[in-house]
């Protein structure tokens, strides 16, 4: 359990501090857990990996990245903050992306 614990530390539950709300991805039900940790974690056909794709845009380090192909179930004012904060402590604009944004660029 420690090394899930490492790898997925959003899916073990934790005590809430007061105020503080569970975030919908610990609402979820994960019955499969891959004994592979290096292959990324899927389920019900949705590929969950938030963590490995913060790890590539480090790697990259691009001026901005839009996450794409999340669900329509995420809280995505939320998880937008919380990339947000992960942002200004990185140094790199990262948001969700949503249906409709217009992304302007300069040729």
């Amino acid at each position: 359990m420690n090394s899930i614990a490492q790898k997925f530390p959003y899916l073990v539950r934790k005590k809430l501090k007061e105020g503080e709300e569970v975030r919908r991805v610990a609402q979820l039900d994960w019955r499969v857990i891959e004994s592979d940790l290096q292959k990324p974690f899927v389920t019900s056909g949705l590929e969950f990996v938030p963590l490995p794709t913060l790890d590539a845009v480090k790697r990259i380090c691009p001026k901005r990245a839009l996450l794409i192909g999340m669900t329509h179930e995420m809280d995505h004012h939320k998880d937008n903050e919380t990339l947000e904060e992960w942002s200004r402590r990185e140094g790199i604009d990262v948001q969700l992306a949503r249906d409709g944004l217009r992304v302007y660029i300069d040729l």
